[in-house]
């Protein structure tokens, strides 16, 4: 192990967030490959520029999953004495990494919503 690594910060999640985003991912995903569906489907022109915004959505989505998964399938946990919460320890790198998948999902669905379109289920 080099110094660097050695040196890597690592920082906790709550248990909540992370189920909370990993639904988030499962309603986004499923509705927008609907929102795709219908986009292919139409004819007009306009459609055609909603296609790279829907796909941007899909691709956050798997990163967030992509990031998620290794701390969900082989968790290291911290119990939190303030919260009396279950958090994930996950390190400094990947923690900037999810944070950066959200906000670029985030961007893209309010890029999406000014169309009039919505990853969200009602």
């Amino acid at each position: 192990m080099d110094e660097q690594s050695s040196k890597e910060s690592v920082f906790t999640i709550p248990l909540e967030y992370v189920l909370e985003q990993l639904e988030k991912v499962e309603e986004q995903v499923r509705v927008t490959q609907g929102l795709l569906s219908h986009f292919f489907d139409q004819e007009s022109e306009d459609f055609k520029w909603l296609i790279p915004l829907a796909t941007e959505i899909l691709w956050s989505n798997f990163n967030i999953v992509k990031l998620l998964k290794p701390y969900v399938d082989d968790p290291v946990f911290f119990d939190n004495p303030d919260t009396g919460e279950k958090e994930y320890m996950i390190s400094e790198v990947s923690l900037l990494n999810l944070q950066a998948m959200i906000l670029h999902r985030h961007y893209a669905n309010v890029d999406l919503n000014r169309c009039s379109y919505s990853t969200r289920l009602n």
